[in-house]
């Protein structure tokens, strides 16, 4: 007699490794390497996002970020003949641009009515707002990281610098730094072009 045998063949599961929530600056890239199934398949990568674009070879990536955000990463595998299709699995990466801080030299807690310092600041790589107020003025035109404050007025108010810097797409905007000077009366001598006479004569006699 001849039996019929009737053999099911079902496909195996496969899964992706779960990618945990992370965090990049503007700047940097990331990099996704040798991403396969559980079953050794090869993984599929994505990027999604306005902020972010992924050079992808095979199972490999590198991200770069082009402005801050998030930017979320796909990962899949389609299967085979063998393998159902992977669940699909998501990644997030936040993106923040750079915190940056004002750095000030030059600056003095007193200075004589008429002087003009010298002052510099910096921060990350881009330009100081300088400006001058009270008993000051800005003496000239500042360059990106320095200024020349001219000493105008002596008094109960100070002379007040203020430094910022308003960030772009890679940093943020700086805390403000304000710095005060107190304006003293600038000391005098006087000064003798001609000595009197040693006999002198008085008018009249």
């Amino acid at each position: 007699a001849t039996k019929t045998v009737v053999v099911n063949f079902y496909r195996q599961n496969q899964t992706i490794p779960p990618q945990l929530p992370i965090t990049k600056f503007v700047d940097e890239s990331f990099s996704v390497v040798g991403i396969v199934s559980s079953v050794g398949l090869p993984v599929e990568i994505s990027a999604s996002g306005a902020n972010c674009s992924a050079a992808i070879s095979q199972n490999n990536a590198v991200v770069t970020f082009t402005g801050s955000g998030v930017c979320t990463l796909s990962f899949s595998q389609s299967g085979n003949d063998y393998y159902n299709q992977a669940s699909l699995v998501t990644q997030e990466i936040t993106v923040s641009k750079r915190p940056q801080l004002i750095s000030v030299t030059g600056m003095s807690s007193h200075a004589n009515y008429g002087a003009v310092i010298d002052i510099t600041a910096s921060a990350s790589r881009m330009p100081i707002l300088f400006t001058a107020s009270g008993g000051c003025q800005l003496e000239g035109a500042p360059t990106q990281n320095s200024a020349r404050v001219k000493m105008t007025q002596v008094g109960t108010e100070n002379c007040t610098v203020t430094f910022n810097q308003v960030g772009d797409t890679h940093y943020e905007a700086a805390n403000e730094v304000v710095s005060k000077i107190t304006v003293d009366k600038a000391p005098q001598t006087i000064s003798v072009t001609k000595n009197a006479p040693e006999h002198g004569q008085i008018e009249g006699e």
